[in-house]
This record gives structure tokens, C-alpha cells and sequence, in this order.
């Protein structure tokens, strides 16, 4: 059983802490603290680099707007973007934030800095599936992956556990309709988040809990948001210093504030002259199987076709299972229109994945040549 505790070894003249996997260090003091870990190393590093008043931070992109690169971001930036998340969520001073994503990327980096402006206390635990397996402390915000709060839903005493977490956001990766659905039954303000390394985080909200639940996200109020021609976001505001960025994520406007997003432009199929946002297929396919208690991973891609261009295929993670495939063949042509509809079913060993846990389709398919 989870027994959780208030920091009471940590009253420090009253000044925020920092607990780094167990042990307890006034912010102040986090200079002389040797690392034992390459988390508690880069966690450190950070928190210095910030405090001593770096002006610049080098970050790697994920590929939002284009290739990955390596870009500069200003502190003036980054105060922006946390500003604008502390004045949405309602963050306090001297509230407890967790710290259990890596702050090589950029949203484990942001949540140092909003934390360290908003005076709140930082507890943080070693990157895992499951990271409240080593909870001590109440939470009153904190950052997780899709996959990390499903592995936390699927624990021991699942809903108690979240139920300690006041304010929760998820980013780096689409929210399955299986962990949304286990979402409905937390208290936790929950939210799905829209940003990218490029905009310094997200820039917008989606409430997936409770009364004032969206479909849509909600973007905060100094961000100004458009569609180029291809129906693909552009975003500009503090955040980005008022220059426009072009993302490859398709979205239809709800209104000034508001989207819908559809899916990455570079996950469009064009088979045979129509075209097909894989995503879409994905989240009707995600409902079949979570009605079906169907558990292997998959997506969806085109693969090259002599006569269509490019044929929709769905990929499963696992061995070939025969009965399986034939049991989808007769059910997708029931959820799905003529066109979506999968022209093969591959089955696939281990998926590809990338280092903060996402599904790396290119590299999934192209292992299939090699």
C-alpha cells in the first residue's frame, strides 16, 4: 500500500527542495550534491545552469516542423512558456511538482523551470514505466507520457495512487482511447497537452476528465494560431519571440483558440488517389479493440504499391497469429469505409521505438528489408 507523507525532513527555512530519488536537498544547496545516477546528473546540471542565469539552452527537436535539428532556445522563452502554464493550471507556491521524465528533452526541462520560478518544490524519481511505485511524497502537479500514466493505471491500488495527484498533463504521445477511458475514473485533473520543442512545450490543453471534459484542444491566451494551405498549424507568440512556425500537424479550427487535431501530414496515405490520415483509422481501430479486449500494439502506414501508389497496412506487434488476422479481416469492414480498410496485416516481432518510448513506424518498416 502507497502511504504518502508530507515532506516534514524538508522544512528548510521554508525554502523549496529538491528530493532527488529519496534524498533531500534545499534548492539552494543542490551544487554540492554529487550525482548517482545520469537522471540525478542531468537533473542537476539543469537546475544549475538555470539558477546561474544561462541565457541559452541547446535542445534536439522531434520533428514537429521538419528533420530533427538542434536549435537555441532563450530563457525569455522558456519563462514565457512556463508563465502561461502556471496562470492556466492555477500552480501555487510552495506546492509539490514530480519530476519523472528525463530533462534531456524538453518537457522534463520545462517542468524544472516552472517549478523553480513558481517557488514549488521539485520530488525527483528515476524515469520508469511506473514511477509512483517509489512515491513518498503528495503531488500536486505532475508530467507524464501516455504510456507511463497507463502503466500507473494498470499498478496496485491504480485509482488510490492517482487520486494523490492533483493536476496531471501528458505529453509526447497520442492518448490511446484505453488509457482515456481509464481516465474517467480518477479524480485527477487530467489534460492532454499540444506543444513541441519548437514552441518550448505545449502551447494548448485538452481536458480529458470530468465535467468540463473537450475534444478539443484549448490553446493559452497570448498564443495566436492559423492553418496554412495544407491545413497544417501555425502557431506564434511569446513563446516562439512572435515568429510563426509551421508544424506538420493537420487540425481543423474550432474557433480562434480552439482545434481539433487530425494528425500528422506526413502520416497521410495517398492510395490510389485518395487520401487517408492514418491516425483517423487508428483511433476507430483503437475503439474496436478496446470493445474486442484486443491487447497488441499496432499502427497504421502505407506501404509502396505498383497500382494503388501506396496500400493501407496494419501493423501488429507480436507473432503471426492466423486465426487473429482472420478474425480482423472480417471485423474491420464493419468499423471502417472501403478505402481504410487494410490491404494487408503484417504482424511484426518488436515494434521500433524511440528513446522516450513512442512507436517509431519509419524504423519499424524499414527493419522488414533488412
Amino acid at each position: 500500500m502507497l502511504v504518502l507523507k508530507k515532506p516534514t525532513d524538508c522544512s528548510i527555512n521554508m525554502k523549496p527542495w529538491l528530493n532527488l530519488n529519496g534524498r533531500t536537498y534545499n534548492i539552494d544547496d543542490v551544487s554540492s550534491v554529487n550525482p548517482k545516477s545520469e537522471f540525478e546528473s542531468q537533473t542537476l546540471n539543469f537546475i544549475k545552469a538555470w539558477r546561474s542565469g544561462q541565457m541559452l539552452f541547446k535542445q534536439q527537436t522531434s520533428g514537429s516542423t521538419g528533420k530533427p535539428k538542434t536549435i537555441e532556445i532563450s530563457r525569455a522563452r522558456m519563462i514565457a512558456s512556463a508563465m502561461l502554464t502556471i496562470k492556466a493550471l492555477k500552480l501555487e507556491e510552495g506546492q509539490n511538482s514530480l519530476l519523472c521524465l528525463s530533462p534531456e528533452y524538453i518537457g522534463g526541462k520545462m517542468l524544472i523551470v516552472r517549478s523553480l520560478l513558481n517557488k514549488m518544490n521539485i520530488v525527483a524519481i528515476e524515469p520508469s514505466a511506473n514511477p509512483l511505485n517509489k512515491l513518498t511524497h503528495k503531488i500536486d502537479f505532475a508530467s507524464f507520457t501516455p504510456m507511463q500514466l497507463f502503466s500507473v493505471l494498470e499498478g496496485d491500488d491504480a485509482i488510490g495512487t492517482a487520486n494523490k495527484i492533483s493536476k496531471i498533463i501528458l505529453g509526447g504521445g497520442a492518448v490511446s482511447s484505453r488509457l482515456h477511458e481509464k481516465i474517467q475514473h480518477i479524480e485527477s485533473q487530467c489534460y492532454s497537452t499540444y506543444g513541441m520543442t519548437e514552441t518550448v512545450s505545449h502551447i494548448a490543453l485538452k481536458k480529458l476528465n470530468g465535467p468540463d471534459q473537450s475534444n478539443y484542444y484549448k490553446t493559452f491566451d497570448e498564443i495566436d494560431i492559423d492553418v496554412d494551405d495544407r491545413q497544417c498549424l501555425t502557431v506564434s507568440g511569446s513563446v516562439t519571440n512572435f515568429e510563426k512556425i509551421y508544424t506538420n500537424d493537420r487540425v481543423r479550427l474550432i474557433d480562434k483558440n480552439q482545434f481539433e487535431w487530425l494528425g500528422r501530414i506526413d502520416n497521410i496515405i495517398n492510395s490510389g488517389g485518395i487520401k487517408i490520415q492514418s491516425e483517423k483509422i487508428e483511433t476507430t481501430l483503437e475503439k474496436l479493440f478496446l470493445d474486442t479486449s484486443f491487447n497488441h500494439q499496432f499502427f497504421i502506414a502505407g506501404l509502396k504499391d505498383d497500382k494503388l501508389g501506396e496500400r493501407v497496412t496494419l501493423f501488429l506487434e507480436g507473432q503471426l497469429d492466423e486465426k487473429l488476422k482472420s478474425t480482423l479481416n472480417t471485423l474491420l469492414p464493419n468499423v471502417l469505409d472501403k478505402y481504410e480498410i487494410p490491404k494487408d496485416i503484417l504482424f511484426v516481432d518488436h515494434f521500433k521505438r524511440t528513446p522516450n518510448g513512442k512507436i517509431d513506424r519509419n524504423a519499424t518498416i524499414a527493419q522488414l528489408s533488412d
